[in-house]
Formats: C-alpha cells, sequence, structure tokens
C-alpha cells in the first residue's frame, strides 16, 4: 500500500 499509513511494512509509507 503505497498511500496507505499502516501497511505492515518498515515504514508509514512503503509496499507493505
Amino acid at each position: 500500500n503505497l498511500t496507505d499509513p499502516d501497511n505492515g511494512a518498515l515504514a508509514p509509507y512503503t509496499f507493505g
């Protein structure tokens, strides 16, 4: 989720 604040990735705006 490139534009989702919560994607379970390293940063709030990453591939998630």
